[in-house]
């Protein structure tokens, strides 16, 4: 844990790291509090598309974590990056998606409608999905449309200790139907790691990337040649299953209290 010493900026997902569904993981709100009490840079970076910045911070504060909406970045706003760097400033979507991941797109400046021609059909975490949905993303595809995929998670933690179905698994069934591979966005693909590592402005070696997932948040830091923190509270729930072609994190912990507890201690050697 030696380059412990010099983090001076920290990646942090949400999901199965901060929180399961609502309720806020052991050593969640010590975490973030100790990030804060030392005054060290941090991003909240998710995949999950059904949050805005400004929810998502209303509901950490409630929970007791001090989370400013400006540290947190999501999928659905790579999303709206994405479109008007690559696509058009202003275009129609059809969108699969929660009202997080619309209210984001519509403030990019692009239209979301089912009754014309779009430019793009844009695919999130939705609860409500069925195959009327699906049968007008596909014909979407087939008349031209870019396929856009906020995440390729197909599964995250739930409240109730399960594994529920995720945006990915949705997204899965519309390439299906299309036969057309998606532009991914979020982790580890895309914008959002490169918008995290602009806002943090910390040299990469001394930032630490922590997560629950291998083929998304240990990738994405590998990728990036960021210090990988897995911790074992999410989708990677044993220390015997820490490791996927090739994806090995620098650093496995049970919790973040196993985490503060290691910060800590090197932080006092540092001083002597």
């Amino acid at each position: 844990m030696e380059k412990a010493l010099k983090f001076s900026g920290f990646i942090i997902d949400v999901d199965g790291v901060l929180v399961r569904g609502k309720l806020p993981l052991p050593g969640a709100v010590e975490f973030i509090r100790y990030l804060n009490k030392n005054g060290l840079r941090y991003i909240i970076l998710t995949n999950n598309s059904t949050y805005t910045p400004l929810s998502l911070s209303r509901f950490f504060y409630s929970k007791g974590m001090e989370i400013k909406q400006k540290s947190i970045f999501t999928s659905a706003m790579g999303v709206g990056i994405y479109l008007i760097r690559n696509l058009k400033p202003k275009g129609k979507a059809f969108v699969i998606g929660s009202l997080a991941l619309k209210r984001t797109i519509r403030k990019f400046g692009w239209h979301i409608t089912d009754e014309e021609k779009v430019d793009a059909v844009i695919v999130g975490l939705d609860r409500r999905f069925n195959y009327h949905k699906l049968k007008i993303a596909q014909n979407y595809i087939l008349e031209g449309a870019v396929l856009i995929g906020a995440n390729p998670d197909t599964s995250f933690p739930a409240e109730d200790g399960r594994i529920e179905p995720g945006g990915g698994s949705i997204l899965k069934a519309v390439e299906a139907a299309s036969g057309i591979k998606a532009v991914i966005i979020g982790k580890p693909e895309g914008p959002l790691v490169e918008m995290a590592l602009n806002y943090l402005n910390t040299p990469l070696l001394e930032t630490a990337f922590i997560g629950d997932r291998l083929d998304t948040d240990v990738l994405s830091a590998k990728r990036y040649n960021l210090y990988s923190v897995l911790v074992l509270t999410g989708v990677s729930g044993q220390r015997t299953d820490t490791t996927i072609k090739d994806i090995n994190p620098d650093l496995v912990v049970a919790g973040l209290y196993e985490l503060i507890d290691l910060l800590e201690k090197n932080s006092q050697k540092s001083k002597f």
